[in-house]
């Protein structure tokens, strides 16, 4: 009988470490330590028409090569956006934590505004958000996780495996405006590789009062990390998208 009870022994050990392995490849792509670092090119876009122009660029380096001169970013991440409300000019503001382009920082700040007051609460408030993802290294698979949302922010993440073996973990974390009167319906996110973007993300708000357009009304925020291997339990993309509602 020993045999057989150390053969069930190795088994049921093989599955405690795979177990424990898969548990640790995806908290490491939910980690989001600042490994690596946003440097924000091209601050500015807005609209119509739609989707936004120009783009917001952001590329993504390795912290420990803050010096930008010669050294090639990790992925590229840009952002377009489109929709809103009906005849209200929209616009994007971004930059990062660091001093500038060529400087970067833990975080890229992309904030949305309303290029105009809006007195009456709109009856729909929606904002897409198209991202386009690429890497001097070359990229072999993008894969996304469902967003997690709670009242009054979000997070949705995706991750990029690139052609030289590495991979990346990436947060957009989403926060409604302060002092905006705001809510959230559905939020949508997933990969859209048939309309010529990467990845799409929809969020619908819930306008209560006056929206002022001094203020964001959704400020998105960007970090990345390293994983040490694809994370497995991720949606690859093949044009699928999640769609989540707003915990009540």
């Amino acid at each position: 009988m020993k045999p057989t009870l150390n053969i069930r022994a190795s088994i049921a050990t093989c599955v405690l470490v795979s177990i424990v392995g898969l548990a640790l490849s995806v908290s490491a792509g939910k980690a989001h330590a600042d490994d690596l670092w946003a440097d924000v090119l091209g601050g500015y876009s807005e609209g119509p028409p739609y989707p936004s122009e120009p783009a917001v660029l952001v590329k993504m380096y390795d912290k420990a090569t803050p010096i930008l001169r010669d050294t090639l970013p990790i992925e590229e991440v840009s952002f377009n956006f489109a929709d809103g409300i009906e005849d209200v000019p929209m616009r994007m503001v971004a930059y990062d934590t660091g001093g500038g382009v060529g400087q970067p920082g833990a975080t890229a700040i992309l904030e949305l505004y309303l290029q105009a007051s809006a007195p009456q609460p709109p009856q729909t408030l929606a904002f897409d958000c198209y991202l386009k993802i690429d890497s001097p290294h070359g990229v072999s698979e993008i894969t996304s996780h469902p967003a997690q949302s709670q009242e009054t922010d979000f997070d949705a993440d995706f991750e990029v495996a690139l052609l030289n073996g590495i991979a990346t973990g990436n947060r957009v974390h989403g926060v409604l405006g302060p002092g905006q009167p705001l809510g959230y319906g559905e939020i949508t996110w997933g990969c859209v590789p048939a309309e010529g973007y990467d990845m799409l993300l929809h969020v619908d708000m819930e306008p209560t009062g006056s929206l002022d357009s001094a203020s964001p009304i959704l400020t998105l925020e960007m970090t990345g990390t390293w994983v040490p291997e694809p994370a497995t339990l991720a949606l690859v993309c093949v044009g699928g998208l999640a769609l989540i509602r707003r915990r009540r």
